[in-house]
């Protein structure tokens, strides 16, 4: 067969960045992930998903932003306010941001990470937040789940609208959100532990787990610990000798067929574990990322995992 693309080393790059982050690597080791990311900022502010790619988008952006932003220093100052410019450009005029060019369909994934990255960087106006959240608040189906455009897995946009949701304030539009999300994972969770890339699918998928069991370790009492344990097991058991973590391909849009970036399922799994670790430690996010998240009151005197 052709490939499509040959790579997207600069997406793969700022996602690990930021999985690393929460992680907890040393600090020396997402400099040298800055050191690669920044000079590939394009003169738009923007970031493409590869070297040698002109378009940018806002997927690649949004994250390489908010890797930049926590990790904070003077050298990223311009780069940040630059990205924050990019993406305020491309917001469409219902809310919502599509992937690569203003008046495209706004998308639920996208429009979440965009979210995330503008409230970390800390200088986007109030009201661009928030009228992305109303989008995200029609744009949410009836069951609290959200149309897919560039995953086969009925969790992955969910899980990036949690992810843009931690540290809400109760009532807000973010936090009835967050909460329909929370019962759409929930409601299609596995006996096993595990979630299915469709919701009527019979068997559990490694990705489809990694994204349900990191959004829901974000939030306070979503699981049980026997839950937590059952699915933490799921992952786990994908992990082979080298390290990595292995599994089916998820990866869809913008065609319709599916395509296997690997190592996808290695840096989601390992996001799940970091931050089920963080829960059964009561470390929370010291990075400034959210709220410490804590496993179910009913259950957290029956709690005995292995934090490590």
């Amino acid at each position: 067969g052709v490939p499509f693309i040959t790579n997207e080393d600069v997406w793969v790059t700022c996602l690990a960045g930021v999985v690393l982050a929460e992680a907890r690597v040393p600090a020396v080791e997402l400099l040298r992930l800055e050191q690669y990311l920044l000079p590939l900022q394009q003169p738009d502010g923007g970031w493409a998903y590869a070297e040698g790619v002109s378009q940018t988008d806002a997927d690649d952006t949004s994250v390489t932003l908010v890797l930049l932003a926590r990790r904070g220093g003077g050298a990223n100052r311009a780069a940040i306010r630059r990205a924050v410019a990019n993406l305020l450009a491309l917001q469409n005029p219902d809310g919502g941001f599509p992937t690569f060019v203003r008046g495209a369909a706004s998308d639920a994934e996208i429009t979440a990470k965009a979210i995330l990255a503008l409230q970390a960087s800390g200088i986007a106006p109030p009201d661009v937040i928030a009228a992305a959240w109303n989008w995200l608040g029609q744009a949410q189906q009836f069951g609290g789940g959200f149309r897919g455009e560039w995953k086969l897995c009925c969790t992955y946009p969910v899980f990036h609208v949690i992810n843009a949701s931690i540290g809400q304030r109760p009532g807000t539009t973010a936090a009835t959100i967050r909460r329909r999300c929370v019962a759409f994972l929930r409601g299609r969770r596995r006996a096993d532990g595990s979630w299915p890339i469709h919701p009527d699918d019979a068997e559990g998928h490694v990705l489809s787990t990694a994204y349900a069991l990191a959004g829901l370790t974000a939030c306070p009492g979503s699981l049980t610990s026997r839950e937590l344990y059952d699915s933490v097991q799921v992952v786990l058991a994908a992990q082979g000798e080298d390290g990595g973590f292995h599994g089916g391909p998820d990866s869809l849009g913008p065609r319709p067929f599916v395509y296997d970036v690997p190592i996808l399922t290695t840096i989601y799994s390992l996001w799940a574990l970091a931050r089920a670790r963080d829960l059964l430690s009561g470390r929370g996010d010291e990075a400034g990322q959210g709220p410490r998240v804590r496993v179910a009151a009913r259950d957290r005197k029956s709690t005995r995992l292995n934090s490590s």
